[in-house]
């Protein structure tokens, strides 16, 4: 990000032109905590600010910030607070923090599922018990399938 501030142009290809080759214990697999996931989704936020302040109008920076800003929300919810054992507490609080970190972007949410539709719904109405409660619920028939 400190090198983006200081050059004058910057291209976007529409497609992502990469691999990844994962193995176990690297960093690709890694599941990262919370707290872990949130300074990354601050990072992320403050990078783009930046970029759709030197470039407003550019459809190419609008989508790239809405393709981030989905994978990163769907990320910490679903890895960061729920991949772990976080007492019920601890991921309201979450739940709270993830809210702060992306007001200024919570319209570009986009949902792929009609169960995702109703996280973000209630997400954005800040009703986090009960999104609470429906995440575990999925959660733990997830694991039940896995068993079966």
């Amino acid at each position: 990000m400190d090198y983006i501030m200081h050059i004058d142009q910057i291209y976007f290809m529409a497609s992502d032109n990469y691999n990844y080759l994962q193995r176990n214990n690297s960093i690709t697999s890694k599941l990262f905590t919370f707290p872990e996931t949130l300074k990354y989704l601050q990072g992320l936020l403050s990078f783009l600010n930046y970029l759709t302040s030197v470039k407003k109008d550019s459809p190419e920076i609008k989508s790239y910030t809405e393709k981030r800003i989905n994978h990163i929300f769907d990320y910490a919810l679903r890895a960061g607070i729920y991949g772990h054992n976080y007492p019920w507490k601890t991921r309201l609080s979450f739940l709270l923090q993830l809210y702060d970190g992306v007001t200024p972007f919570i319209d570009v949410l986009k949902p792929k599922t009609q169960l995702q539709k109703m996280d973000v719904v209630l997400f954005k109405n800040k009703q986090f018990l009960i999104l609470d409660l429906l995440i575990t619920i999925k959660t733990r028939l997830k694991k039940l399938k896995k068993v079966y």
